[in-house]
C-alpha cells in the first residue's frame, strides 16, 4: 500500500456499511498546547522538533464534539476509521491514545514512510498541499477498499480540497446539530465527481 499506511486494530468493525473517515487532529485530538515544540527559534532541526511535538500524543486533549460524533455514528451502524497526517512511527501512540479515550475501534491511516520529505502522492492529487494530499490518498484507499461515506475534518481548506478532488468531505462544525437522519446519510457509499 503505497498511498496510505493502515494499522488495523484487533476488531476493525463491521464491513456492511461504508466507512466514515475521521481526521484525528482537530476533530478528536487537541495538540495545540504543545505547538511551542515546533518553534524554529531553537537550534534543533525540524525532525527533532516534530519528534518532540509528537512525544506529547499521550497528553493530547480530547475534543468532545468529535468524540460524541464518532460515538453517534457508530451507534447507527457506521464504521469509524481514522486518518492522520502524523508520520507512520507515531501510529502506535495514536492508536493507544484513541483506545485510552474510549473511541471505537477502527483502522488508522497515517503518513507512510514513502510520504516523507520527497514523496507525497502528488501524481494522483497534484493540486493539493501535503496534508490534503495525504488525506486524499487515505480517502482514495478507503473508497476503493471499503467504500467511503464521508471524511470528517475541522479545516475548511482541507474539506474544500477534498470535495474538489471528488470526495464527500464534511466539516465537523457542520455536524454539531446533525439529526440521526443526517448522520445516516454519511454512511452511504459515494464518490462525488471532481470539480474544476
Amino acid at each position: 500500500m503505497s498511498r496510505a499506511r493502515a494499522c488495523s486494530p484487533a476488531n476493525p468493525g463491521d464491513y456492511r456499511s461504508p466507512a466514515v473517515l475521521v481526521d484525528v487532529e482537530g476533530v478528536l485530538a487537541d495538540l495545540r498546547p504543545f505547538e511551542h515544540e515546533l518553534s524554529p527559534g531553537s537550534e534543533t532541526g525540524a525532525r527533532k522538533r516534530w519528534t518532540a511535538f509528537f512525544a506529547h500524543i499521550p497528553e493530547a486533549g480530547l475534543i468532545e464534539a468529535g468524540a460524541e460524533l464518532v460515538h453517534a455514528l457508530t451507534a447507527i451502524g457506521a464504521r469509524a476509521q481514522y486518518s492522520t497526517t502524523r508520520p507512520y512511527w507515531a501510529a502506535r501512540a495514536t492508536r493507544d491514545w484513541l483506545a485510552a479515550r474510549g473511541l471505537p475501534a477502527g483502522y488508522l491511516y497515517s503518513r507512510s514512510p514513502s510520504n516523507g520529505k520527497t514523496g507525497y502522492v502528488h501524481s494522483q492529487f497534484p493540486t493539493l498541499g501535503p496534508a490534503a494530499t495525504i488525506k486524499a490518498a487515505h480517502c482514495a484507499f478507503v473508497h476503493d477498499r471499503d467504500g467511503l461515506g464521508a471524511f470528517i475534518d475541522d479545516e475548511p481548506d482541507a474539506v474544500t480540497a477534498l470535495r474538489h478532488s471528488g470526495f464527500p468531505a464534511v466539516l465537523l462544525s457542520d455536524l454539531s446539530a446533525a439529526t440521526t437522519r443526517q448522520l445516516h446519510s454519511l454512511t452511504r457509499h459515494r464518490r462525488l465527481a471532481p470539480t474544476t
